[in-house]
Formats: structure tokens, sequence, C-alpha cells
């Protein structure tokens, strides 16, 4: 099981949205450029399924026949300003990109996808697969209107980890048949990713990756921004903080064996670290897990 979503407010209803902290929210009937109170960020990542008639969307610039089935993967704030003709109706889930990089959709295997995704963000579904896909939204309605419960967290983890690999698994066919050969700085990219994700405990500095694909610290940098528009150390940083949520999470861990684990110097440094990246001090964080392990 992959680390659960931190679902850090209490449960909100408000007509046809469902919302689950800030992390996680279902909308029926939504239609873009409608103002919702989601509580998304912008950058949140969006599922939706369109079920009105004919129609066009247009996003980001470029304008996208719409039928019914068809699928929209994009980000939220992408959809929120998205203009489309009248009647056009969607079911929705979002997450935020902290609950998407928790689930793993960076991790090697996956990043074909999310470039697939930004190429095509509108994909035609079979009357099959949209009712397939229909039954996700039913469970993610169902699931997030109904009282919390001990293992809410965890279930929605599930739950959204089997429609994120479902969707990857659905747009595999498409990608491979599109896919143009590798360059060298594909592989470079791909390389690291694999020994990122495959490292543990993981190195927070760029040089020993760098020296295990050898190339220069600036070259593989260099190489991360070109391929997705952030450096080698954010993306170290990412999966680091993965590990360490995971981890935070585990109760019979001491915050001070979790640090040696990790390779931190000493807990001093590795308390820094943590209220860096998630903004609370490990003690702060584990507090805040409690109190939402304890909400009814």
């Amino acid at each position: 099981m992959g680390p659960a979503l931190v679902l850090n407010t209490d449960m909100a209803r408000e007509g046809q949205v469902a919302v689950a902290g800030r992390f996680l929210a279902y909308m029926d009937d939504y239609v873009p450029g409608q103002e919702r109170a989601v509580g998304m960020a912008g950058d949140a990542f969006l599922v939706a399924l369109y079920i009105g008639g004919s129609a066009r969307l247009t996003m980001d610039g470029l304008t996208y026949e719409l039928e019914r089935n068809n699928l929209v993967a994009c980000s939220w704030e992408q959809f929120r300003r998205a203009k489309c003709d009248a009647g056009c109706r969607f079911r929705c889930i979002c997450l935020s990109s902290e609950s998407a990089r928790d689930l793993a959709m960076l991790a090697v295997g996956n990043w074909d996808v999310k470039l697939y995704i930004a190429r095509h963000p509108v994909l035609s579904l079979t009357e099959s697969r949209a009712a397939y896909f229909n039954r996700y939204f039913d469970l993610y309605r169902a699931t997030l209107q109904k009282p919390r419960t001990a293992y809410f967290d965890d279930l929605c983890t599930a739950m959204l980890q089997v429609l994120i690999y479902d969707l990857y698994d659905f747009l595999t066919g498409f990608i491979q048949h599109e896919m143009s050969p590798y360059s060298s700085g594909d592989t470079l990219f791909r390389n690291f990713l694999l020994l990122l994700h495959d490292t543990y405990p993981k190195p927070r500095l760029i040089a020993p990756y760098a020296e295990r694909l050898r190339v220069t610290p600036k070259y593989l940098s260099q190489v991360c921004k070109r391929m997705c528009g952030q450096s080698a150390s954010k993306l170290i940083d990412d999966f680091v903080v993965g590990d360490i949520r995971r981890l935070m999470e585990r109760r019979d861990k001491t915050i001070k064996e979790i640090s040696n684990e990790l390779q931190f110097p000493n807990v001093s440094f590795f308390g820094k670290y943590v209220k860096q990246h998630l903004g609370l001090s490990p003690r702060g964080y584990r507090q805040m897990l409690a109190r939402c392990a304890a909400q009814p």
C-alpha cells in the first residue's frame, strides 16, 4: 500500500460537490468556467468524463470537438478556465498535486503517460470503457458522501491508485503507437528516474546520481529541466519527501529512527528538512496525522 492521502479538514458537501480536505474532490454535472467551492489548487490533477451531447471545448487556446464519453485529463486550473458550449456537463474527480505525486504518478514507466496526456488532454472512450470509468465516479461519489471511518484515508488512497493505474493501462496502447525513438536526453532522464525509484535510502545531492549515470551534475539538471521543467534537485526532494511521508505514517518508528534510516546527519537537520518541505516539524506532522485519524 502506498502512502495515504492526508485529509486534514472535515468533509464538506456543497450541492453536487464532495470534498475531502484540500486533497480530493468529486463533482457531478460540472460546467467548465463555473465557480464551485472546491478548494483545490490550480495544479491539481483532474479526470473528467463528458456526459453531454456534441459540443466544443476550448482549453489553452485549442478547440476540441466533444462527444459523449470523451475523457478529459488536465490540471484543475486548465479545466476551470476552459470555455464550452451550452449543455456541456462533466463528472469530475480532482486530486491535489501532492496526492498525485504520492500516488507515484511521477514513477518510472508513468512519465510517458504524463507527457501523452499533456499533448492529448481529450480522449475518446468506447461505450463499454466509458461505462467502466463511470463506475469509478459512482464509487467516489458514494465514498466521499458517507461518514468518515477509521480506514477512510486508506480507502481513498487505494481507490485512487486503482483509477490512476487503470487510466495509465488504458493509454499504454496509444503511447506505444505514437512513441518515437528516444533521444540521449530521454534515455538519461528515464535512467535517472529509474535510479531514483530504485535507490533507498536516497542521497539528497545530485552528485551521487550523476556519478552513477556518468554525467556531470550540471548536465543532469539541465536535462531534467528540459524534460519536465524541474531541476534534478527538485525531483530528488519529491522522492525523498515521499519516503518521509510513508515512514512518518508508521507509528512503530520514532522520528530518530526515521532520520537514521533515511541517512540524515542528525535529528535536527531532519527536522529542518521536514519543516521546509512539509510545512510542519516532524512532531507537528505526526500530530496532524493523529488528528486526521481521530476524526469521526
